[in-house]
């Protein structure tokens, strides 16, 4: 929530003043701050300040505050019992096979990752990853459950692994039970990484829509079923 707030602060100045937006001249650098402050001081004056749904705010917090409290089974149960031991035999599957995934709306969305910050960078994302490193797996001994490999938002040639608890044909947030991702902030369960958003977004509300999907070929996530011995 909070990450949103700066992004969307920052992008609002450079909207508005595009010299703020541009790679600046050394000769600038002390002068930086100074151009910040006129240019938030224009838009205090001149324009409406950062606004929130007070409802959907309260929402959020009462989610953020609910999910703290929740125990990560999950992340017990990928320890403890092994999810990702090589052992546990996971199979590619076709994207389209998962029919109880829950279906998600934009709204829902923003709830799972409280805000809008997840949600806005998830679908381009899924475009640049879907089509050489976006694999989907099930596992026949855990219904509800799916794996994921995904490639890192930072380094090339660097995967995730990401597991995913949900309740077959529930729909909405409420769906979602429980999620861990691999990745260094991808262990909580207040919000998610980006990795884990791509993944709601995805299957939860981007293959069923025609745009912006439709010029994306699911080469990799409608490979035939393969088995995956390793985590």
């Amino acid at each position: 929530m909070v990450r949103w707030s700066v992004e969307q602060f920052f992008g609002r100045v450079k909207n508005k003043f595009r010299f703020l937006k541009t790679e600046m001249p050394n000769i600038y650098t002390e002068k930086i701050s100074r151009f910040l402050r006129f240019a938030t001081a224009i838009l205090n004056y001149q324009d409406h300040g950062i606004r929130y749904d007070p409802v959907k705010m309260d929402e959020l917090v009462t989610r953020t505050l609910e999910r703290m409290k929740v125990e990560d089974s999950l992340l017990s149960r990928i320890e403890i019992s092994g999810l990702s031991n090589p052992n546990n035999t996971w199979t590619v599957i076709n994207h389209t096979v998962i029919t109880d995934f829950p279906k998600l709306t934009m709204q829902d969305l923003e709830i799972l990752t409280l805000g809008k910050y997840q949600t806005s960078l998830a679908p381009e994302y899924t475009k640049s990853h879907l089509n050489e490193t976006y694999e989907v797996y099930s596992n026949p001994q855990f219904q509800g459950l799916l794996k994921v490999r995904l490639g890192s938002r930072f380094r090339a040639a660097v995967y995730h692994y990401l597991y995913i608890e949900y309740w077959p044909n529930r729909n909405g947030a409420e769906g979602l039970s429980s999620w861990h991702c691999q990745c260094q902030v991808g262990a909580r369960l207040v919000g998610c990484c980006g990795h884990i958003a791509s993944v709601f977004w995805f299957l939860g509300l981007g293959r069923y829509s025609p745009l912006p999907m439709s010029r994306i070929s699911y080469e990799n996530v409608k490979n035939a079923p393969r088995k995956l011995n390793s985590s």
